[in-house]
């Protein structure tokens, strides 16, 4: 840490080992020179982190080099190109009109996978304003200043691209997480991660959807109740409708939901 920034100096002098306690380099060159236009002798400023005297020649040149230097902080992941393991890749799948899906640079990180802090926060303002804006052209009300809950959804797909093409597609509204096997997602589910809807497939390597869904009933019934069996083709407008309704704490569950249609 930059000495400039710390506060745990001490002035001492003749017959005195405590002129001042807990100073900035700044007030202990500022004590030492009071303490000495009073006569005071054998005046010095120690560093109490190791009980060492400090070189006063030193502590001028470094308090004339002006104010510490704001301390830089790292970039941070890109949070719009991250595989289903969380790890940016500087790509993400874009469809054409053709329908087909096909690999673009990232046009958040330029493909550099990751992206500075301020530009990460304005991002997020940026899409707490669009929520917002949207919220109210639905004609939902929204406390001012707080931003609207995003529904989680973990995707259970055997199939990586079209799991990812899912991914990218629900991401427009929703916090969407991918496994690509029931093993991550019950590793996902056993670290204490929570989702509103699951969206399994049904025939996977392994244990399949339904003794997925089994398996969670026990330990939650509330979430083996918002399990979404899903096949190709994949109506999105349908599913994303859908998980709106599962999510919005109504306490539906996918049979209800769907019988209400």
């Amino acid at each position: 840490m930059d000495p400039r920034r710390r506060s745990d100096f001490r002035v001492i002098a003749e017959g005195d080992d405590a002129v001042g306690r807990d100073l900035t380099l700044a007030q202990a060159l500022a004590l030492v020179d009071t303490a000495r236009r009073n006569g005071r002798r054998f005046v010095a400023i120690v560093d109490d982190s190791t009980g060492a005297m400090v070189d006063e020649r030193k502590v001028r040149a470094w308090i004339k080099r002006g104010p510490p230097p704001l301390p830089v902080e790292p970039p941070a992941p890109c949070p719009a190109c991250e595989d289903e393991t969380g790890v940016p890749t500087g790509e993400v799948l874009v469809q054409l009109l053709s329908g087909t899906w096909v690999r673009d640079t990232c046009n958040v990180c330029r493909g550099q996978k990751s992206v500075s802090r301020e530009e990460l926060a304005r991002r997020n303002a940026q899409l707490v304003d669009e929520s917002i804006g949207e919220a109210a052209s639905a004609g939902r009300k929204i406390a001012s200043g707080t931003r609207p809950r995003v529904a989680r959804v973990l995707v259970v797909y055997h199939e990586p691209l079209l799991a990812e093409a899912l991914r990218l597609a629900l991401s427009e509204e929703f916090e969407v997480k991918v496994a690509t096997d029931t093993r991550q997602a019950l590793a996902s589910l056993g670290a204490g991660d929570w989702y509103d809807v699951v969206l399994c497939e049904v025939a996977m390597p392994g244990m399949n959807g339904v003794d997925l869904r089994n398996h969670v009933q026990v330990a939650s019934p509330d979430l083996a109740a918002r399990f979404v069996f899903i096949d190709k083709p994949v109506d999105l407008r349908t599913l994303s409708e859908l998980i709106r309704r599962l999510s919005s704490g109504s306490g539906e569950s996918v049979d209800t939901a769907v019988g209400s249609r």
